[in-house]
Parts: structure tokens; C-alpha cells; sequence
């Protein structure tokens, strides 16, 4: 299978983007892994942050 044929991920930075493969990204992350640690604690914050907006909204106080 050649890099054309995965799932790749999208990273944009200020003047490039770039392309990595699931393996190659979790490479990276290996090698620092406080850097893991605060990525997967975003994580969790962003999906709790969306999963109570959407909570939120569905949820419209009634009127009087």
C-alpha cells in the first residue's frame, strides 16, 4: 500500500500544510510523550466543550 492509497492526516501551518500518515504522526508523538499528554487533554476538553454546546442547544429555556 503506498502513502496515496492511506488515510492521511491534514496539519495546516502558517506558511505550509502538512501530510501524515496515522504511523508516522504516532512516531512523532512517541518521541515526546508530554507532548502526548497535553494533546489527549485537549482532546478531552474540546469534545466535552462541543458535546455540552450541542447539550445546549437542544435544550432552549421556554418562554413565559
Amino acid at each position: 500500500m503506498t502513502w496515496q492509497t492511506k488515510q492521511l492526516i491534514e496539519i495546516k501551518m502558517p506558511k505550509c500544510t502538512l501530510f501524515f500518515t496515522q504511523q508516522e504522526l504516532q512516531q512523532l508523538l512517541a518521541r515526546d510523550p508530554g507532548l502526548w499528554a497535553v494533546a489527549i487533554k485537549r482532546g478531552k476538553h474540546i469534545l466535552r466543550a462541543r458535546k455540552e454546546k450541542a447539550r445546549a442547544a437542544r435544550e432552549k429555556p421556554r418562554g413565559p
